[in-house]
């Protein structure tokens, strides 16, 4: 028997760890290298005396230097090391091929075999790596790509290392990848990015935001970007030569063995992997000459729009050329509109050529409804509009595609193209604090905002592994702040920008490392600019982030440990224990600065150590503080002119600062820690904020979180009195004024609230005016941060609950759909579209073929275990790579295969493809492009290869070669959201299941929310219905189709 095992080895040469889901731009190189004769001193090269020039083996062009060891040896004998300096710069990449031979044996230790290397300025041109100022490394070890970076002459300088202490006279900082890579004697391109840190010379220290990075066959697997490989003793290093030295350490090679590089490049800024072999084995140019009139059309559309991240949608697409150049112009996900499937069939011929289908999809529709739900898209490009008119696309759908902000290019054969674009509507708010404002109300303006009606993205990571920190939105972005856990022992606090109307990730930070708590008071957005304090090797520093790039742009010399940062027209205030101060946001400069006096201090603790307190409020033009000036309550609560820093008021008073709202300060009191289940009663208290008096009290029973004992809306403060509904209190008097029959509770996350609505616990949404409750029912709220209202949707975040089945990771809804299609849900039969091969007998197995591995894990129980016997010693037959695109950093490269009828079937998920290998041979039979993920194995049923995809539609081919028979769309419409990066129905079908002749599929995500599951039973030959059922909204977690994620067949039931 033959055993199929799917994996990296075995079908797929790439692998990555959860990173950005695009690469840079492309960039020219300092210098090239194809090794296709020996001539290198002719060329540049020095220090180095023999080459082995091997044509068998060359990856491209002529040839390929090859570097071979003996047994026991440490140096290669066919080759020797050598050298190439290029110009000084603090950027350096290196893109080469690498081919490890025929069972290579890894040294079993950390280290070894060093292969390439960088050295700096700092020492000079004949200095060997290992003992330098500074050298870096790319070189694989034990099967994963390394880069490294030591610097033991450094050991008697003044600042002494930085790449760790001396071991064994030897010090270094590894950087691996998540995953081992090398398994095969396959070529693979092996790519590396250094850059230096900054330095900090007023202070004499370092800055920790040196970068590096790695990719492997063009997937991003190591990234860095706090990273110290100098200090001030070396203020004018750069990088100025590259070694080429493989080497292995005395006793470390395990037996006889070769490597092969070949097509290197060296370069500023990354240069991405060779995208046609044929190409570059003919020395021909990597663009061809009409590629280069589309690239520079390109070029002019994304210049003109002024866009270069986000979902870029090509509507009349034809043979995939201007499609495929898109995507090369910025970090965009391109999705290809056809208006014939012949013009469809051809773009996704090319972009599978190209290696970028998936990241570029085509679709096959008319015009006149695009497939995507309102507020996605951030660039519409339409070749002719006038032509795209004619064939009915008006501009409002256009307009309703794109994304608040968005731009619109429409080119024109006769005319200048035109740019139009997308203004926000005024009636929506963003969410740039903690609590939404320095006034910290939890409040937002936000008049768009309802509850969920529909999906309009989802992304990853789905469960939370070390806490969320806060969310915050700004300027068309997402910021989330999270914990993050790496490896078993050590948490990161990450920053992530996301594009906030349709998820795709636009950078990530790392703001802290170890385990300390990161606070949610210190960071902010505002406009272009992200404020965050970082946290490194013990140093703190408040910096400004570019948004859109998540680069420094400044940091701030407070000399203060800030406990609070707030936004207020232009201006910081920032707050520490020792002071408190006001700074310029764009200069640096301090406006003002109040030390805190001798023995006391700006109160930023609690007996209770809750960190939902805010601490520091600011509204009306005043900063409000408590000041920690006695032993024990009450303490100072003090109010400052923001504009001057001058003292105001000074009044004593007991509890913590809730919020300024109304010109009245909401304080709690409680007096003993909560604890679930069990009543703790507390005082919120009204505090003018004009002169620090006493308004009123109301002793009432407190929550975990907070805020859900003073929410704020309709000039109102809102408590749970106990077993007596949701009342509204006056500001000024702390008289009831209004009465709700509804309790809001908050001990999941906080209570946040518009003027229409509370948002609660769970998924819940109550009115403000009548107190009607609506819950959603498939999602929970965000651990902690609870559900975020803004940009006229509702977000929330991953959950570490595990008690139901909801909808996991970042999620986003949006109120119903502005316009709804006519015919939104049409018969099942105006569904079906035949294709070629509908109505002609598939080939099918005969009576004495041996059973197979027809579906994903074996049968319909998918039990994973047949009674077929395994030899004990098994060995590699084939190996078979099925794509090279680009894969997203929660998606899938592969799927596991199915074996039937002597074939393997298989899935690329985000490559968007489906194919079929030989058995026997490992040769690829055919591939099957479509416009979404195929996350579950294709079922195999009497010569017909079954699977459902993510764009919402069923497929039908012919097991022998591919061609369509029918497909089938199971979603209710043919709407698109963005999830994980990639376009998708929010109707997706994971997987067809087929028990006694009869095919058996669902579409949908959770039975519980708004959009619902269709679970439909078919003739698997014809495409014919046998009868459909439809779940949405069912109340019922329990004995229940909750779930749509993989169906199981027993008996008589699914």
């Amino acid at each position: 028997m033959i055993l199929i095992v799917a994996g990296v080895s075995a079908f797929c040469a790439s692998a990555l760890s959860e990173v950005a889901p695009r690469p840079e731009g492309i960039g020219g190189p300092l210098f090239t290298e194809s090794f296709d004769d020996a001539d290198l001193l002719k060329r540049g090269w020095y220090d180095g005396r023999k080459f082995t020039i091997s044509q068998k083996h060359a990856y491209a062009g002529k040839g390929c230097i090859e570097y071979a060891w003996r047994r026991g040896t440490r140096a290669p004998y066919t080759s020797s090391g050598i050298r190439r300096e290029f110009k000084p710069t603090d950027t350096v990449y290196v893109r080469y091929y690498l081919r490890l031979s025929k069972g290579w044996g890894w040294t079993g230790r950390g280290y070894h075999p060093h292969l390439t290397h960088f050295l700096t300025t700092a020492n000079d041109r004949f200095h060997g790596p290992a003992r330098s100022h500074l050298t870096v490394y790319v070189e694989p070890q034990n099967g994963r790509l390394r880069l490294a970076a030591t610097d033991m002459q450094n050991v008697r300088m003044p600042h002494g290392l930085t790449q760790g202490a001396l071991r064994g006279g030897f010090n270094g900082k590894f950087y691996d990848s998540g995953q081992r890579l090398f398994s095969d004697a396959d070529w693979h391109c092996v790519e590396a990015m250094f850059k230096l840190n900054s330095l900090d010379l007023k202070r004499d220290r370092p800055r920790s935001d040196g970068e590096l990075r790695g990719w492997f066959d063009g997937k991003l697997v190591i990234e860095r970007t706090d990273v110290i490989f100098r200090t001030t003793d070396f203020p004018n290093m750069e990088f100025n030569q590259f070694l080429l030295l493989p080497y292995f350490g005395p006793r470390l090679l395990p037996h006889a063995q070769t490597l092969w590089i070949d097509e290197l490049a060296v370069g500023t800024q990354r240069i991405g992997p060779i995208r046609n072999k044929a190409e570059a084995a003919e020395g021909k140019p990597r663009i061809a000459p009409r590629d280069k009139v589309t690239k520079r059309l390109a070029e002019n559309i994304v210049r003109s729009a002024g866009i270069n991240t986000g979902l870029c949608v090509h509507l009349g697409c034809t043979d995939g050329h201007l499609t495929a150049e898109l995507a090369g112009q910025g970090k965009f996900v391109v999705h290809g509109v056809a208006s014939t499937r012949e013009a469809a069939e051809t773009a996704r011929r090319h972009l599978q050529s190209l290696g970028l289908h998936g990241t570029v999809s085509i679709h096959h529709a008319d015009f006149s409804r695009l497939p995507y739900v309102e507020n996605l898209v951030n660039l519409v490009v339409v070749d002719d509009f006038t032509d795209a008119q004619k064939k009915g696309l008006p501009l409002e759908e256009v307009m309703r595609v794109l994304c608040p902000n968005g731009a619109a290019w429409l080119g024109q054969k006769d005319a200048p193209a035109k740019v139009i674009r997308k203004k926000r509507p005024a009636e929506t708010d963003e969410w740039t604090h903690w609590l939404h404002d320095p006034g910290c109300t939890n409040l937002s303006s936000d008049a768009l905002v309802g509850p969920g009606a529909r999906l309009q993205w989802m992304d990853g990571p789905n469960w939370l592994t070390a806490g969320n920190v806060t969310e915050l939105f700004a300027g068309g972005r997402s910021f989330n702040v999270m914990g993050m856990r790496v490896g078993r022992d050590d948490v990161q606090c990450v920053l992530i920008a996301r594009d906030a109307f349709n998820g795709l990730v636009l950078w990530k930070r790392v703001l802290a490392t170890g385990h300390s708590r990161y606070s949610p008071r210190v960071v902010v957005a505002a406009g272009e600019r992200v404020f965050a304090v970082m946290k490194n090797q013990n140093r703190e520093a408040l910096v400004t982030l570019d948004a859109a790039t998540g680069k420094v742009v400044r940091t701030y010399d407070l000399a203060m440990s800030p406990q609070s940062v707030l936004y207020l027209d232009g201006q910081l205030i920032v707050t520490a224990e020792n002071a408190v101060c006001s700074v310029n946001a764009e200069t640096g400069a301090v406006r003002w600065r109040i030390a805190a006096p001798e023995n006391t201090a700006f109160r930023f603790t609690t007996p209770l150590d809750y960190s939902q307190y805010p601490h520091v409020v600011c509204c009306k033009g005043r900063l409000f503080v408590f000041l920690k000036d006695a032993p024990e309550p009450p303490y100072s609560l003090v109010c400052y002119d923001v504009a001057t820093g001058a003292e105001k008021w000074r009044k004593r008073h007991r509890g913590e600062l809730l919020k300024c709202y109304e010109g009245v300060l909401a304080l709690v009191e409680q007096p003993e820690k909560f604890r679930f289940k069990v009543k703790t009663l507390g005082t919120i208290r009204g505090v003018s904020a004009e002169d620090g008096r006493k308004l009123w009290d109301y002793e009432n029973v407190i929550g975990l979180h907070s805020d859900a004992n003073a929410a704020c809306s309709g000039g109102l403060f809102w408590v749970n009195a106990d077993g007596k509904g949701l009342l509204g209190l006056d500001p000024a008097t702390g008289s009831e004024r209004k009465r709700l029959k509804i309790q809001m509770t908050g001990y999941c996350g906080y209570v946040r609230t518009t003027e229409r609505h509370f948002l609660g616990v769970f998924s819940r949404f109550v009115s403000t005016e009548t107190g009607e409750s609506f819950d959603a029912g498939c999602y929970k709220n965000a651990c902690a941060v609870g559900q975020v209202p803004a940009n006229g949707m509702v977000y929330t975040f991953p959950i570490a609950c595990s008690c139901c089945p909801y909808l996991r990771g970042f999620l986003a809804f949006a109120p119903a759909a502005a316009e709804t299609p006519k015919k939104a849900h049409p018969e099942t039969e105006e569904r079906l579209e035949k294709g070629p091969a509908y109505g002609v007998t598939p080939e099918r197995p005969t009576a004495d073929a041996r059973p197979g591995w027809n579906t994903f894990r074996h049968d319909p129980q998918r039990s994973g275990s047949t009674d077929e016997a395994i030899p004990r010693d098994l060995k590699v037959l084939w190996s078979q790579s099925i794509t090279d695109s680009e894969r997203t950093p929660y998606g899938k490269s592969m799927t596991p295969p199915v074996v039937a009828e002597g074939k393997v079937f298989v899935a690329a998920p985000d490559a968007h493809q489906v194919c079929a290998l030989d058995a026997k041979t490992g040769e690829v039979c055919w591939r099957y492009l479509l416009d979404g993920r195929v996350e579950v194995p294709p079922t195999v049923h009497e010569g017909l290869c079954l699977f459902g995809a993510n764009d919402g539609w069923v497929y039908c081919l012919r097991a022998t070669d591919g061609t369509l028979i029918w497909r089938f769309r199971a979603a209710p419409e043919g709407r698109r959201i963005l999830v994980r990066g990639r376009l998708e129905s929010p109707w997706p079908v994971p997987g067809v299941l087929v028990t006694g002749g009869v095919a058996y599929f669902a579409a949908g995500r959770h039975a519980r929310g708004p959009e619902g599951i269709s679970l439909y039973a078919m003739e698997p030959a014809t495409g014919s219905v046998r009868w459909r059922k439809h779940l949405q909204r069912i109340r019922s977690w329990k004995d229940s189709f909750v779930v749509n994620d993989l169906l199981v067949g027993g008996g008589q039931s699914l």
